[in-house]
């Protein structure tokens, strides 16, 4: 056994250092797949690794062999210059590797690094061949794999279909949203289900991923939810509209049998003028054609009540002398007709105060899907802006009510309601 050498004691450590620094370059060469390295970096592992048996047994050369002596004699009598320079050659070309296998990583995108930035995502993803085995498979697809109770190791076409029509464990429930395949999870989550298939390497490859739509579905959950309220509410206003289109009827058929009173109150004192004052021929017919329409007016009055909306008001218009003119179909279907309906009857209603007339024509026409009224009177147009109140605006809010429905008023060339509904409304009650 030699002398103690405080530089051949640091020369063994910076040599142990060095050679657990080439073993982490023949790692990086592997795992970047450099395979161009390696050579060079298995050459320093074994540098670093003779120098360290050489320090070694200069130090304690016992039971070591007899070459393995004579070579560490011989190297500990070169030069310290020498041993040193190559110590330091060796520690240089490991600074450069280390810094260009440092440069490579950042500046190239490497399988590790694709595994890694694919493990990261809060989806679950998974890729596997046409024979099923598995190409790559993130966390996130494991995780829930696991939790859901489908097989990790059965390859990626039992995978998917255990996720897609499978046994879960409880807790787990498929759900049908739009097209889509859901999975809702015990821990209120909802991971969209979707399967791909692409082309890789000249072959098929397929992907089953899981995203989560937490979110988005607990928003269609709320939204459907304000839906079905605001369904019992569009039901509760349409019967209460049709409840006034009734009562509105029945004054107008009250406010016409007062008039009908009038008028044969003055029939009765035209018959007495005449018996009195006598009078001719002529005024005997007036007279008789007067009282002929007045008593068919009153015992019409008296039949039985119409069995929709449209013969209520269509009767009505009879009973106060006006015409309706329909062209095209009217609406049968609710809520449509309902609105079509309050519309005929606020425009005769305007017909008869407002301008004057004695005819409604009411015009419908279908295109696309849509159904299109166009309510007009022969009466006197209106001179200054119309201002929607009192019965037009409670039209436009029952219009506006009806999922795509508008309604607008047109004053040239002459005035107009028109009133755009789609033909068919879903969920309409």
């Amino acid at each position: 056994m030699s002398g103690f050498s405080f530089y051949w004691f640091v020369y063994g450590i910076l040599s142990t250092v060095l050679f657990w620094g080439a073993w982490v370059l023949v790692c990086f060469s592997l795992r970047q797949k450099r395979y161009a390295f390696l050579a060079g970096n298995a050459l320093m592992l074994i540098v670093c690794y003779l120098l360290i048996q050489l320090v070694c047994t200069r130090a304690r050369p016992v039971n070591c062999p007899e070459l393995l002596i004579g070579l560490s004699f011989r190297f500990a009598g070169l030069p310290k210059a020498v041993s040193a320079l190559l110590l330091l050659t060796v520690f240089a070309a490991e600074g450069l590797l280390f810094t260009d296998f440092a440069r490579y990583e950042r500046e190239h995108i490497t399988v590790m690094s694709v595994k890694e930035a694919v493990d990261s995502l809060p989806t679950g993803v998974c890729f596997y061949t046409e024979t099923g085995r598995v190409l790559m498979i993130n966390k996130a697809m494991e995780s829930f794999a696991r939790q859901a109770g489908c097989p990790l190791d059965a390859g990626g076409r039992a995978l998917c279909l255990s996720v897609v029509s499978g046994e879960l464990s409880p807790g787990f429930e498929r759900r049908a949203e739009g097209g889509r395949l859901l999975i809702t999870t015990p821990d209120g989550r909802a991971l969209s289900v979707r399967e791909g298939e692409t082309v890789f390497d000249g072959g098929p490859l397929y992907m089953l991923s899981l995203t989560d739509v937490s979110e988005v579905y607990a928003k269609t959950l709320s939204l459907r939810k304000l839906h079905g309220r605001l369904s019992a509410l569009s039901g509760r206003l349409t019967e209460y509209n049709r409840q006034i289109v009734g009562l509105t009827a029945e004054k107008e058929l009250l406010a016409a049998r007062v008039s009908l009173h009038d008028e044969m109150g003055a029939d009765l004192l035209s018959i007495k003028n005449y018996l009195e004052n006598g009078g001719g021929e002529e005024e005997r017919l007036r007279i008789e054609k007067r009282l002929r329409r007045d008593l068919d007016l009153l015992f019409t009055g008296q039949a039985s009540t119409p069995r929709d909306e449209y013969e209520q008001i269509l009767e009505t218009a009879q009973r106060l002398g006006m015409e309706i003119e329909i062209e095209g179909s009217l609406p049968r279907t609710q809520p449509q007709k309902h609105a079509a309906a309050t519309a005929i009857h606020e425009c005769l209603t305007n017909t008869i105060r407002h301008a004057k007339g004695k005819k409604l024509t009411v015009s419908a026409r279908e295109s696309g899907g849509m159904i299109t009224l166009s309510l007009t009177n022969d009466g006197i147009q209106p001179s200054e802006e119309i201002k929607e109140k009192g019965g037009l605006a409670s039209l436009r809010a029952l219009t506006e009510m009806i999922p795509g429905a508008s309604m607008e008023i047109l004053v040239s060339p002459s005035f107009c309601v028109r009133l755009t509904m789609p033909k068919e409304v879903p969920d309409a009650l």
